[in-house]
């Protein structure tokens, strides 16, 4: 997933900063906040979601898989 976003990110930036190796988790944040200059309602998150649906269906599944997760945490 984070793989995609990068590509996405390097897509947008190319010409700038469009060979990028990584990015801050930080950054993150700005996705939602990031719109469409065709359509303000649409955000980079909504893109991205929509990219993942098409191609990589199955990572939709990733929440069931992290239920454990929690009591993982706990494990010391």
């Amino acid at each position: 997933m984070l793989e995609v976003v990068l590509a996405v990110g390097n897509f947008m930036n190319k010409g700038q900063r469009g060979g990028a190796y990584g990015f801050r988790v930080a950054s993150l944040n700005k996705i939602a906040d990031t719109k469409s200059s065709i359509d303000r309602n649409i955000s980079l998150l909504h893109y991205l979601i929509m990219i993942l649906e098409k191609h990589f269906p199955d990572i939709l599944n990733m929440p069931s898989e992290l239920q454990h997760l929690p009591e993982a945490a706990k494990v010391k």
